[in-house]
């Protein structure tokens, strides 16, 4: 992207600009213009084009829009090409941050582990979900059950090995867990009246399970009764020839079994006779009545039905759960283990590339170190969950860190945005968007950097720390920048300390039908003017009080000098008869430059040098306002002092143009017209037309067209009387 040819028409309260901005000699422009010329303008439509948006005019929306931003194949840029950086955006974020905390090499170390083992946990949960009929939901609800958390649970699955792997609960596996546990079942067996069936059901079962020969209420029951045969069976007990007795109590009849097939057997014919009896039954239809009745519970009911010995344990409906879980892994207990070995193998590498990343110095903090280093703001940036943010996993959760003399105080972001003055709060925004630039040549994507007044509201510490910003970006080789701004000595030591050539240091100034972009002019002028001297009238008539500046600077304000040319900006006792070769005298002692002499007296030249501005085209020059300047103040001063009949100005000693002021408007209060012109002068003509350019950037500011405006208007009224 070499040039960037703009071509806009009614855009946002611009009526026309046309400017083709060639990037080939210099990556950098700069564009000088006054408040409410074009800058916030310009800036939007290229916002619009970023939001594929139609730009629209500002003030007169019905005006036709037109709007072509090409590159120099004529090619249209694209939204991704083009980053616009506004003075200030509320709680602007962006989305490229992360980026510069991810390290792919751990990244993609962590991937393959973390890919491993996320298919062998897809696989085993897949399984679970066909088994307990929950499909999708069987993690989430694991989950659930178990009181843990997603990070947690393969954690918990290690916790589970041995029951598993013991084959605990495994006799459960054939229950539903969906047809038990559903959104039609949970009010129901939530419900007093079931509660109160089931705990009649349940004495009866404990009562006939104390009549049994083998079970005990509260103690040996058909559950650990089936345990113990699954234990005995998984530690090859009756493989080592090994036999069970079983004594019933009552006839003290001794059954000796051999195998776990007999035991399991006699065990699950012990529980069918005590489900059998008569009690039991009439318990149970109790409950089958109450089921009956929802037409929603009936599939329930039937279930029930088939599977009467989950009766007893809807008691206690949270242990259930976790025996149907327990049971579904140890039916799937290749998938069980292939996950944990998979967890285990990966679980230490993972480990270790979290402690690094967590060692880690990524560009990310290199841009927070930077900017820690040169924005004086009262917090310091991190990152609360770093490792994950580097391995790519979340994005990144910010820290503040309040810091005053040693005392650190962790904020929250929200507050720390209310105690934040105005600049603190832009240098926030400015570190987003430094984020974005690092990330943006990262990826190496070629960009327009439009940035408007993006050190406004700043103290000087941080404008500069902006100006090394804007240096490293010009470094980078992938951004092109065009920056906007209204502050005169912004504009002047971004020139100076990116070293933008001259040609492209632009001025942007309004008129009636367009916005023009001219090349500015020498950033310190008065060294230009003193080499034209001799040939160009207006830099003469400019560098009046400049040179008095300076003699007051040296030699003070009582100097005769700094007097005589005090008298070319006031008017004095001596101002008419000041002669250009009393101008080169002082002019060729104060600065080794002098005008060509003549007996020609100064006044005349600098009211003719002052009409002809009137003819020249508003090309932002600020001798002509210099000019202009010098050359109201005079004529308002002659005038006031002739309508309030002051032989002198000798008993005025300083701030004449306001003491003149007061006393004409003592005198002619009434001629209200004239007082609002001659206020107009003393707020367009201030007193800071001076060497140092903190002083006449004010000057610059103002439009050619409002002086010359002004000029005519005072000229109009010195010549009425």
């Amino acid at each position: 992207m070499n040039k960037v040819c703009v071509n806009m028409e009614n855009c946002y309260g611009i009526p026309k600009l046309q400017y083709d901005f060639e990037f080939d000699n210099g990556r950098t422009i700069i564009i000088y213009a006054p408040n409410g010329a074009m800058k916030t303008s310009f800036a939007q439509v290229f916002r619009d084009l970023i939001n594929d948006e139609q730009p629209s005019d500002r003030y007169f929306p019905k005006r036709k829009t037109s709007c072509s931003i090409l590159d120099e194949k004529k090619k249209p840029l694209e939204p991704e090409q083009i980053l616009v950086i506004n003075p200030h955006v509320d709680n602007y974020r962006t989305e490229k941050m992360a980026t510069l905390l991810v390290n792919d090499e751990l990244k993609r170390k962590y991937e393959f582990i973390h890919n491993e083992i996320e298919k062998a946990h897809e696989a085993l949960f897949k399984q679970l979900g066909k088994v307990s009929g929950l499909r999708n939901a069987a993690e989430a609800e694991l989950v659930a059950d178990f009181k843990t958390n997603e990070k947690e649970l393969h954690s918990l699955l290690e916790k589970l090995e041995n029951d598993v792997k013991g084959d605990i609960d495994k006799d459960w596996a054939d229950i539903k867990y969906h047809e038990v546990f559903n959104e039609k079942t949970k009010g129901f067996l939530e419900s007093q009246e079931f509660r109160k069936l089931l705990k009649d059901y349940i004495e009866k079962y404990n009562e006939i399970i104390e009549q049994s020969p083998y079970f005990r209420k509260g103690g040996f029951g058909p559950y650990n009764a089936t345990t113990v045969g699954t234990s005995l069976k998984n530690q090859n007990f009756f493989s080592a020839k090994h036999t069970v007795t079983l004594k019933d109590r009552e006839n003290q009849k001794v059954q000796e079994i051999g195998t776990p097939e007999k035991f399991m057997e006699v065990i699950e014919q012990e529980e069918q006779r005590i489900l059998n009896t008569d009690e039991v039954k009439e318990k149970y239809r109790s409950i089958d009545k109450e089921l009956n009745q929802p037409a929603d519970l009936r599939k329930f009911r039937e279930y029930i039905k088939d599977n009467q010995k989950l009766l007893p344990e809807l008691i206690d409906q949270n242990t259930l759960k976790l025996k149907l879980w327990r049971a579904y892994l140890s039916a799937n207990k290749d998938l069980y283990i292939a996950l944990l070995t998979t967890y285990r193998n990966g679980k230490g590498e993972i480990e270790k590339i979290v402690e690094k990343a967590n060692q880690e110095v990524t560009e990310w903090q290199e841009v927070v170190a930077e900017f820690n280093n040169r924005f004086k703001v009262p917090f310091i940036l991190d990152v609360g969950n770093k490792s994950d943010v580097v391995l790519g996993i979340e994005a990144p959760s910010l820290v503040f860190k309040c810091i005053e003399g040693t005392d650190c105080q962790l904020i929250d972001e929200e507050e720390l945005m209310k105690a934040l003055s105005t600049g603190e709060q832009r240098a926030f925004y400015i570190l987003h968007l430094i984020f974005e630039v690092r990330a943006r040549s990262k990826a190496g994507i070629h960009t327009l950097l439009i940035l408007d007044d993006i050190a406004d509201s700043f103290d000087y510490k941080n404008k500069y720390a902006i100006i090394e910003y804007l240096k490293d970006i010009q470094e980078m080789g992938t951004f092109n920048l065009i920056i906007l701004t209204h502050n005169f000595d912004f504009f002047r030591t971004v020139h100076s300390r990116l070293q933008i050539k001259k040609e492209k240091c632009l001025m942007g100034y309004r008129t009636e039908t367009m916005i023009n972009l001219t090349l500015a002019p020498d950033m310190n002028p008065f060294l230009e003017w003193k080499k034209q001297l001799d040939k160009n009238k207006m830099a003469l008539v400019a560098t009046i009080p400049m040179v008095r500046n300076l003699i007051e600077y040296t030699n003070g304000t009582d100097n005769t000098e700094y007097k005589k040319l005090t008298a070319l900006l006031h008017q004095m006792n001596d101002t008419d008869s000041i002669t250009i070769r009393d101008l080169a005298r002082i002019f060729e002692k104060s600065i080794g430059s002098k005008p060509i002499e003549s007996d020609d007296r100064v006044l005349p030249l600098i009211i003719q040098q002052a009409d002809e501005c009137l003819m020249q085209p508003d090309n932002g020059n600020l001798e002509n306002k210099i000019v202009l300047s010098i050359a109201i103040r005079l004529i308002a001063e002659r005038a006031m002092i002739k309508n309030i009949s002051e032989p002198t100005t000798d008993n005025i000693q300083a701030n004449q143009t306001i003491e003149l002021f007061k006393k004409y408007k003592g005198k002619f209060e009434k001629d209200h017209e004239d007082i609002k012109l001659l206020e107009r002068v003393l707020l367009m003509t201030p007193e800071i037309i001076h060497l140092n350019s903190f002083m006449y950037e004010p000057i610059i500011d103002l439009s050619n067209d409002h002086l010359k405006k002004l000029y005519k208007d005072i000229k109009d009224f010195a010549e009425r009387d």
